[in-house]
């Protein structure tokens, strides 16, 4: 609201009435830090979802974590398990902010109020974001996931997403290169 109404005085005193309300237009229908109830009708991956929210059909990505990818191992674990508990069902997210892509980041919580983001640390089909986060509790979740080696943990050294996205993007770079 303070936002609006210091686009009105703009508008009374510099700007014509139009503009205003094209500035009010381009300002985002989320504001950060703010929950919504929506319907989960798609898992895209272990930290992503599709959800439904008044009639709009958007892509969010679960803050301060990090699912194995498409293809990595744990990933289908991590999309299972994320189905079981929110697939078409309504859930609260709590927005953090919109990522490069535009996609909405924030945390899920599930119809018994309890996290999604949390319960994939506990399971251990997620590691922590810690360079986006500053909750260390998600750390210490990680750590006790890690330390009885469930999950992802049970693997002998599980690559961590953001160094298979790396190593799959020098090889895709690579077989290119080769294919010229």
């Amino acid at each position: 609201m303070i936002i609006i109404s210091i686009l009105f005085e703009i508008g009374q005193n510099r700007l014509s009435t139009g503009l205003v309300f094209l500035l009010l237009l381009l300002l985002p229908s989320h504001s950060f830090g703010t929950s919504f109830t929506a319907r989960v009708i798609k898992v895209v991956e272990g930290d992503r979802i599709t959800v439904l929210h008044s009639g709009a059909v958007t892509t969010l990505h679960l803050s301060e974590i990090d699912c194995p990818e498409n293809d990595q191992a744990f990933s289908r674990k991590a999309m299972a398990f994320t189905a079981t508990l929110v697939l078409e069902r309504v859930v609260t997210v709590r927005l953090k902010e919109t990522n490069a892509g535009k996609h909405l980041v924030g945390e899920v919580l599930m119809p018994n109020g309890r996290s999604l983001n949390r319960e994939l640390l506990n399971a251990g089909l997620a590691w922590w974001d810690w360079k986006n986060s500053t909750d260390m509790t998600l750390g210490e979740i990680e750590q006790i996931a890690r330390k009885k080696r469930i999950g992802l943990w049970s693997a002998n050294n599980p690559i961590p997403p953001w160094k298979f996205r790396m190593i799959s993007s020098w090889e895709s770079r690579k077989k290119s290169r080769i294919l010229r």
